[in-house]
Parts: structure tokens; C-alpha cells; sequence
């Protein structure tokens, strides 16, 4: 029997003292063995099975893989601690305000790098009322960005500076991040539309952004939506902001879903940074439920966003007349046009270009989708989601599907609405 003994620094090893000495002999020993194997015998099949090699041998196996890898993970954070205690005192509060707002700007540069390469960000933080940041899409927006690290609510004051920042440079759009709190008056993800002397600005605002790209993300989404649909109000600035203002009302229930998500998944993830000292029994079932969590935020993100969008589609499309062209070579177009002119003309339903099937289009209501048309032969075919009902237009029979038609249109936008 060979007894080996050695000593580690628990100065230099602070984490071994999360674990009692009989854990610390056995994973010990279980990594020897590991070592042993790999070094001395060439195919693990030919080894014989004998008493050395008894059940806690073999359970070591099993779990040298999780050892080993929370061991590198270990190391790892050990090896660069001091940087780390830094970063976290100065994110949260211990050092000067100044050094915080340095960190979250290059933390939130390097975002903007690695997940937007097509834009365009500069640093301000160095220019009077140019904010912290200036981003630039090549879509054509100019956002002035605007950090803030504050470990309370950051105040209307703070707000009043980025509005003024945007009037002393002309740039019409804002981003308001905070990295650790609420903003006063503003809900977690939020927009604000606003006039000074005549031009129209806008501000999306996202709290508790630090550590959550997703809510990141979901602010330049809803910069470059808002600046599309300038872009086609450009001369009416009443108009838009009536726009803004009515998008921002259609979409702030998904807005405020999208957030609890987010929150909720920051929650867990917070959750399992915690669950360290407790890793050997609870890790890897925590980590599947941890991924079926970000599968799920994932594809709820992706609905939410395809309804934020379809507000959005409307008024980006091309006019009705120019979708009914589109529609004219198809053999029934003379129903589609008669059904346009009779019923959906009057009614305030807006044809919408398919971008599945030139043969189809969306009917809409405002921001609502009542149902899709689709050219087929010598008919019409359309089919509603509210109620469940489908007609089949042709010659003979318009007469009575018009008036039922009609029926339908006002049951839609009822329950719609």
C-alpha cells in the first residue's frame, strides 16, 4: 500500500475551504487515478477488474469529468481574481462613480462590437452634451447613447440631460440604459416620443440592462422599427408622433411581457450562480433546466417579436392600389377588385403584400390582422382567424358572400378590438 500526502495554500486555493478534508482526500484521489490510467495504460478495455478497483474507484469515473471541469473553472477564476474583485466593486458601488460609468461603457462597447459589427460606435463620454456614446446603423439611424451605473433610481434630472444632449446636437434619437436600476417614470423596457421647439425626439428606455443582452437588444430593435416608420412621416411630425404614440400603446403589453421574461430568466441565472457550493448534487439537473428555460425565453422572444412586428407592417407596406396590381394577373382578379372597391375600400381594411406567396395577402384592420386572401384559378379564396370562417368567392355567387362578407368584417373588428 503506497500513502501519498501533500499540502495546498488555501491563500492560494481560497475554494478548498468550501469542502471538508475527506472530499478533498477522495477527489484527490479519484484525479491520481485519472492521471494514472491515462499515463500508464494505453486502452482502458484491457483493464482487469480487481479488488483495487472497487466502487468508489468506480464512481470516481463517473464524476472526475464534473471535477475536473469545475476544477479548470476554478482555476481559471482564481487566476484572474483581483481583476475580478475590481470589476464587481466598481459595478456595484464601492469605487468612485466616475470608474464605475468606465466599466459598464467599455462592457457595453464591447457588446455593440461583437453583436452589431454592421454599426458604427464612438465614445463621447469626453464631449460636453454628446452623452456617453453615439451609435450608427446602416440603416441611417444616429442614436445618442446615454449609461447610467447608479445603484439607486436615476432620476428625471438625468433624463432632462439626454433631452437636452439631443436638442444641442440634432440628433432626434436616444438610448437610456441603466445598469443595476429603475429609471423614474419609466417602465423596464419603455418608449417616449416628445417635441422641442417643433422637432419631434424619441427615447427608448431599458433598466437593469446589466448582464441581459436580450433587453439590449431588444432597445436597437425598437430604435431602428420607430426609425423606419419616420422615415415615411418624415414631412408631418404631428403624424409621427401620433404614430409612436399608437404603436407604443398596441405594443406595451409585449413590451412588458418581453421584460418579466427576460427578468425572470436573470432571476434563475442569478439562482445558479449561487448554487456553487452545491454543485455536486444539484448541477446537472439544474443546468438541463436551466437550458429547457433559455430554449423556451428564446421562442417566446421570437413570438412576441413577430406580433411587435406585424404592428408594424401596415405602415411600412406598400399602398392597397399597389398590392391590387400585383394581384392583377390572376384570373380572379375582377372579384378581388369588385370585393376591394364594395367592401373593403369602405371599411378601412388594408391589403398587405405576402412575403410567402405572390398569389396571397394579409387583410388588415389598423394594426390587426383579420385574415389572408389567396388567388386560386377563377376564385377567391379568404380565410378569417376571427372568427374561424372561410369563403370561396366566384362569380356566381358574390352577390350574397359581399353582404356575408360585411357580417364578417364587423364581427372581426369587434372581437379585435
Amino acid at each position: 500500500m503506497v500513502q501519498i500526502t501533500f499540502e495546498l495554500d488555501d491563500q492560494t486555493h481560497p475554494d478548498l475551504n468550501n469542502f471538508s478534508n475527506a472530499e478533498l482526500n477522495l477527489m484527490g484521489k479519484k484525479l491520481f487515478i485519472e492521471w494514472y490510467k491515462k499515463t500508464y495504460v494505453s486502452d482502458l478495455n484491457t483493464i482487469p477488474v480487481s479488488q483495487s478497483l472497487d466502487l468508489e474507484v468506480m464512481s470516481s469515473r463517473l464524476s472526475n469529468q464534473l471535477t475536473t471541469t469545475m476544477s479548470t473553472f476554478m482555476g481559471s477564476l482564481n487566476s484572474n481574481l483581483e481583476q475580478i474583485t475590481t470589476t464587481t466593486k466598481e459595478l456595484y458601488g464601492i469605487s468612485k462613480s466616475n470608474k464605475k460609468g468606465g466599466v459598464f461603457e467599455d462592457a457595453i462597447e464591447d457588446i455593440f462590437s461583437s453583436s452589431f459589427p454592421d454599426y458604427t460606435y464612438t465614445n463621447t463620454s469626453g464631449q460636453a452634451h454628446h452623452g456617453d456614446g453615439l451609435l450608427e446603423s446602416p440603416s441611417g439611424l444616429k442614436a445618442i447613447i446615454e449609461m447610467k451605473n447608479y445603484t439607486n433610481t436615476v432620476n428625471s434630472d438625468q433624463i432632462a440631460k439626454l433631452k437636452y444632449d439631443l436638442k444641442h446636437t440634432g440628433i432626434t434619437w436616444g438610448l437610456m440604459l441603466s445598469t443595476n436600476s429603475s429609471i423614474q417614470g419609466r417602465k423596464s423596457i419603455d418608449i417616449e416620443s416628445f417635441d422641442q421647439d417643433g422637432s419631434q425626439y424619441c427615447i427608448v428606455y431599458i433598466s437593469h440592462a446589466y448582464g441581459e443582452p436580450h433587453k439590449l437588444n431588444t432597445g436597437i430593435a425598437l430604435l431602428e422599427h420607430l426609425f423606419q416608420i419616420s422615415k415615411s412621416s418624415k414631412s408631418d411630425q404631428t403624424h409621427l408622433k401620433n404614430q409612436i404614440s399608437k404603436l407604443h400603446e398596441l405594443i406595451e403589453t409585449d413590451l412588458a411581457q418581453l421584460s418579466d421574461l427576460i427578468d425572470t430568466f436573470a432571476q434563475l441565472k442569478t439562482r445558479y450562480l449561487n448554487m456553487e457550493k452545491l454543485f455536486k448534487d444539484q448541477l446537472d439537473g439544474f443546468y438541463l433546466h436551466l437550458r429547457e428555460t433559455e430554449i423556451n425565453l428564446k421562442q417566446s422572444i421570437d413570438k412576441i417579436w413577430k406580433r411587435i412586428d406585424l404592428q408594424f407592417v401596415p405602415l411600412l407596406s406598400e399602398p392597397s392600389d399597389q398590392v391590387l396590381e400585383k394581384l392583377s394577373g390572376y384570373k380572379g382578379f375582377g372579384i378581388l377588385a369588385r370585393i376591394y372597391d364594395e367592401v373593403f375600400k369602405g371599411g378601412e381594411i388594408v391589403l398587405v403584400s405576402s412575403p410567402d406567396d405572390p398569389a396571397q395577402a394579409m387583410l388588415f384592420f389598423q394594426s390587426k390582422q383579420l385574415g389572408i386572401i389567396k388567388m386560386v384559378s377563377k376564385r377567391v379564396d379568404i380565410q378569417f382567424e376571427f372568427p374561424d370562417i372561410k369563403l370561396s368567392i366566384t362569380d356566381s355567387n358574390i352577390e350574397i358572400n359581399t353582404k356575408l362578407l360585411k357580417t364578417i368584417l364587423k364581427d372581426s373588428k369587434q372581437k379585435l378590438f
